[in-house]
């Protein structure tokens, strides 16, 4: 994988000492990764509050005699690192993990907005560092083990967290029957986020117990795959084809009915959902109308078993006031 110094980056920056925010992007899906020089130059403005890595690697290469112990980070209210796919040299997450380690040490007491991929996610540092300001948390792609399995008991000390989004992707050669769970079966502890508007997860454990925890602060709650379920991972180079929707996590629409009959959410104003559709779509389709007024905004995304027949119809949404959408 190739380091891109941008180096006409900067040289430019060094004329911009107002600048507060900086995004690195690529089109397309690479392996490619920022230099830890254009990071220090990046962190030396000192009006800097806000920036963004996507689709590149952070400082996935070490140099020597190039480190970032010796920079006076700026406060920081917004990091984000945002990397679609797990390359096929795992061996580049030590360095980036190492680097973005730095970055969070000297950024988490002013940080309101934290995006990471999940496998160079310096997971020890969230567990044991205060985050006093931090209000939405998103982790992309691959995830750790220890993530995947506990985050209810380890990201403890984020108590002001209104969103937070767990993004996992699809594993590269098929999907795992189910996710772990994010709440511990049997854990007596407290909510750990009692102020929580937003939440995404992606491959949900029908099982889990967390939805019988969450809070009725709760306005926004996504359950579907990410990317959706027919975008399945390439193991080469990261393309994506459609595929069919058979894994064996994809939820069924009874499934889902069973999980949300658990959500005690009266404020819910937005809800995703992803499934297969059974004989219990209407019931489904029937109790969201019910247990959710307040919705304003809908998105199904339905697949239909094959059959001999020409199928069901789903019952429709029998409400103007909701923004739908079924794909």
């Amino acid at each position: 994988w190739g380091v891109l110094a941008f180096s006409s980056v900067i040289s430019s920056l060094v004329a911009l000492p107002i600048l507060r925010s900086v995004s690195l992007t690529m089109m397309g899906i690479n392996i490619h990764g920022i230099s830890r020089k254009t990071v220090r130059a990046i962190f030396a403005l000192p009006s800097l509050r806000e920036f963004t890595v996507e689709k590149l690697h952070f400082c996935a290469r070490h140099v020597p005699d190039d480190d970032l112990a010796s920079i006076t980070y700026p406060p920081l209210s917004v990091f984000r690192h945002r990397l679609m796919i797990a390359p096929r040299h795992p061996d580049v997450f030590a360095p980036e993990t190492e680097c973005i380690s730095s970055v969070l040490t000297n950024t988490h007491e002013t940080l309101e907005t934290l995006h990471l991929f999940g496998a160079s996610a310096p997971i020890a540092l969230l567990i044991d560092l205060e985050w006093p300001r931090l209000r939405e948390l998103v982790f992309y792609g691959r995830p750790w083990d220890s993530l995947s399995r506990r985050p209810v008991t380890l990201l403890t000390r984020m108590p002001y967290l209104r969103k937070l989004s767990f993004k996992f992707s699809v594993p590269i050669g098929g999907v795992d029957a189910q996710r772990e769970p994010l709440w511990p079966p049997g854990y007596k502890g407290p909510f750990p986020w009692p102020f929580l508007e937003r939440l995404v997860v992606t491959c949900p454990n029908v099982h889990d117990e967390l939805y019988d925890h969450l809070p009725t602060t709760l306005r926004s709650l996504s359950l579907r795959y990410w990317k959706h379920v027919w975008w399945y991972e390439c193991h080469y180079g990261g393309y994506y084809w459609p595929h069919n929707p058979t894994y064996p996590s994809l939820l069924h629409s009874s499934s889902v009915l069973n999980l949300l009959r658990r959500c005690r959410l009266p404020n819910l104003d937005s809800l995703e959902v992803e499934y297969v559709e059974d004989e219990k779509e209407d019931e489904l389709l029937a109790f969201i109308a019910s247990a959710f007024p307040r919705l304003t905004f809908l998105k199904l995304v339905r697949y239909q078993q094959i059959r001999s027949d020409t199928g069901i119809p789903a019952a429709s949404v029998d409400s103007s006031s909701i923004n739908y959408s079924l794909h």
